[in-house]
């Protein structure tokens, strides 16, 4: 353990500038900071290592992490960020965490932990705290001071005492998270029933999965031997993990309470009487108190919490909240089951399929790195999808195993459309995804109400999309299918940027439709610009086969982004990306004209650009077959026969 004085803390020293300075009592405006390790050291290995150059910390041990003593009596912990206990760290347990750093003398120090601190009952309530913890766990860059927080918090408030040392309520709570620039979604249950056990349960770990931290109301109940419970004041405290048991439950909370320290145990007991009314609710017990098994049993606890307020901070981005994708995923997961029942009555072997759902909240970053690591069918549509920052995440499981996700988009509006996509761990995933919107959707719509303009959740949208083959946007993923994909140009020529090539587009031909190649005078337009090019060598075989020159007029063609011809000049200082303006573009080619056979155009992909990321010949052919078609309506009213370069054959 080493003790660092005159540490100047920049959350205490905020405090201290906005409370403690006009004390009659003179106050110290520096703290000490205990820094911990696992080693054994005395003052002579201490100092050997920070003064030699090449020492590092490891000498000392393993770093526990440190706590800041404030030079004020009673409530006097700070700052504290302690080593996470290492049973946390299990798969049963969640828990949030973020790196801090700490500079000891020149030696760099980290430690994966959670700030806490206690509340010191001036500047800083219980929920004052709350708040502070719940900045550190959203990693924010900057966070404010408990001080800081609790003026935020009561800035509109008409009491004259901007310091409440009972407490904030919940609407100054909130107006602190708005101060924050953070949006609140607020879960108040009626009652502490076993009913909302789960909905609590479902939140939690929605939240914590997702990295979010949350703020949990409570009433204290206190007793005395043979004297019914009494209310003792509310409490607030933040919900940074949870614990599950054996049988897959949750069963135990992870918070930072002011009260009894970080990393502290609230457990779940269903069916507590806790009043003389004989209602039985479900309650949190303190870890101290659970070991007193006999107590509990006979309701006899010292003290227990009834949790009646659930504050949740995210984003402000985040518009839609956790109730329609909740019900939107366990609706899915239904329907999921009834599928795979169905499935298995009609195989002759046994078919027990377990379906498993859970929501988390993600960003779009970090949802497409875990997408990048993990074995997802549709993993390039996945990544190179634009989405918004926040995604809402309805993961799905059979037998333990992932079977398919389903994204929806956190900023759109209630009424919009919210779903995206869905990414894929199993073969067999899309098409059991179809076969549930296939057999399920007459029935859903059948159940909705006929005349309403709002939806309490997104089922009918997911299943209308997926069973349009899951294809939000038919119009491009027809042409995907058709032309191929859009590509940028592989090559953009200097002389197209210095010309100013690609901004004069009045050269070009941009013809949709047959009637789109005539011009006011009824003249063929491609005939006219074929006309005019002069007929030039053109390298007809080139190395390694002997070369060979024709004597021919072309043009170049491509189809663009949305699935519209291109046609224009060709020369040594312009080329496909001309046509479309270096825009993105499917397949592209030549048209060539001999002047022998001048009724006869030759048509190619031969496009540097464009038609070489079709690095698969046959998936080539297919999509110059299906331009071919394109090109012949369009141009072939004019006694042209377009036909196949016979050079793509050895290409």
């Amino acid at each position: 353990m080493v003790c660092e004085n005159q540490y100047t803390d920049n959350g205490y020293l905020e405090d201290y500038l906005n409370y403690y300075v006009g004390c009659h009592e003179n106050y110290s405006r520096t703290c000490s900071r205990i820094h911990f390790f696992d080693g054994d050291f005395d003052y002579d290995k201490f100092e050997q290592v920070i003064v030699n150059p090449t020492a590092n910390a490891e000498r000392l041990g393993n770093y526990l992490g440190f706590m800041v003593v404030k030079p004020i009596p009673m409530t006097f912990i700070g700052r504290t960020c302690l080593k996470l206990p290492e049973n946390y760290a299990l798969p049963d347990h969640a828990v949030i965490t973020r790196e801090y750093t700490a500079d000891l003398f020149g030696l760099k120090l980290t430690v994966s932990s959670l700030a806490f601190q206690e509340q010191d009952r001036v500047v800083a309530a219980c929920s004052s705290s709350s708040i502070w913890c719940l900045l550190h766990a959203l990693k924010l860059r900057r966070i404010k001071s408990p001080a800081q927080i609790t003026m935020a918090a009561t800035e509109s408030s008409k009491i004259i005492n901007t310091f409440p040392s009972t407490g904030l309520n919940t609407a100054e709570i909130e107006r602190a998270l708005e101060y924050f620039d953070l949006r609140q979604h607020q879960i108040s249950p009626h009652a502490s029933s076993n009913e909302n056990l789960p909905l609590l349960k479902e939140v939690v770990q929605t939240y914590i999965d997702s990295n979010i931290p949350l703020i949990l109301g409570l009433e204290c109940q206190q007793k005395q031997p043979n004297v019914p419970y009494k209310a003792a004041g509310e409490h607030a405290v933040t919900i940074i993990g949870y614990g599950i048991n054996q049988s897959g439950e949750m069963d135990k909370l992870i918070v930072h309470d002011d009260r009894s320290g970080p990393f502290s145990i609230l457990r779940f007991v269903p069916d507590y009487t806790v009043k003389t009314t004989e209602k039985k609710v479900t309650v949190l017990i303190s870890e101290e108190f659970y070991v007193n098994t006999a107590e509990i049993e006979a309701h006899e606890c010292p003290e227990v919490m009834v949790y009646n307020n659930l504050i949740i901070a995210t984003d402000p981005r985040v518009r839609i909240g956790f109730d329609p994708i909740a019900q939107t995923v366990d609706g899915i997961a239904t329907l999921l089951r009834s599928t795979f029942t169905m499935l298995a009555s009609a195989l002759p072997g046994p078919l027990k399929a377990v379906v498993t759902s859970k929501v988390k909240l993600q960003k779009s970053s970090e949802y497409k790195q875990k997408v990048k690591t993990q074995c997802v069918s549709n993993k390039s549509e996945i990544l190179t999808r634009n989405f918004p920052k926040y995604l809402w995440i309805g993961e799905y499981s059979v037998n333990g195993k992932p079977l398919f996700d389903l994204v929806f988009d956190s900023t759109n509006l209630p009424q919009g459309e919210a779903y995206l996509c869905s990414a894929f761990y199993d073969e067999s995933a899309p098409d059991t995804l179809t076969k549930l919107a296939t057999v399920h959707y007459d029935d859903v719509i059948a159940k909705r109400e006929k005349y309403t303009n709002y939806s309490p959740d997104f089922i009918h949208q997911v299943l209308r999309v997926v069973k349009s083959k899951n294809k939000p946007n038919r119009f491009f993923n027809y042409l995907d299918k058709v032309f191929g994909r859009a590509w940028m140009p592989q090559l953009i020529k200097n002389t197209e940027i210095a010309n100013k090539q690609l901004k004069e587009q009045d050269c070009r031909l941009v013809l949709q439709h047959s009637f789109d190649n005539k011009n006011e005078a009824t003249t063929d337009r491609f005939k006219a610009l074929l006309d005019i090019q002069a007929v030039r060598a053109y390298e007809w075989k080139k190395e390694p086969e002997p070369k060979e020159e024709i004597q021919a007029r072309w043009l170049i063609w491509v189809i663009s982004e949305f699935g519209a011809l291109f046609i224009g000049e060709d020369s040594d200082e312009t080329g496909h990306p001309t046509l479309t303006g270096a825009r993105p573009a499917r397949i592209g080619g030549e048209l060539i004209q001999k002047p022998e056979d001048p009724n006869t155009i030759y048509v190619n992909c031969f496009s540097g650009r464009y038609s070489k990321n079709f690095a698969n010949k046959p998936e080539k052919d297919i999509f110059l077959s299906n331009a071919m078609t394109k090109i012949s309506d369009i141009l072939g009213g004019n006694d042209y026969t377009f036909v196949l370069d016979e050079r793509l054959n050895t290409k």
